[in-house]
């Protein structure tokens, strides 16, 4: 898998990570943990593998393909037009384009 191939907001380098943290990566990604990160013990993180973060991935898209064609279903329910051209839109408000382009 690869790591592109994922959305993250960050990445750290195991490399750079105190020797505790370290093992626990390790633990996570050669026996496939979860482990949950606590501060004054309450959970606040995870450390999860990337196949896990993948799958989670997968759900919420699918999650959001669906939202989607329910909010399209309603749409055309009501019998709203299904979309406009930028032009269209912005002749309709006013808008000269041309002026973003200079």
């Amino acid at each position: 898998m690869d790591l592109k191939e994922l959305t993250v907001a960050s990445a750290v380098s195991a490399d750079v990570v105190s020797a505790p943290i370290a093992e626990a990566v390790d633990r996570v990604a050669l026996s496939h943990e979860r482990i949950i990160l606590t501060r004054d013990g309450k959970p606040v993180a995870a450390m999860v593998p990337l196949a896990d973060v993948a799958a989670l991935e997968a759900i919420e898209d699918a999650a959001d393909a669906e939202a989607a064609a329910a909010a399209l279903a309603e749409w055309k329910a009501a019998g709203r037009p299904l979309g406009s051209t930028l032009e269209a839109l912005a002749e309709r408000h006013g808008i000269d384009l041309r002026a973003r382009d200079a």
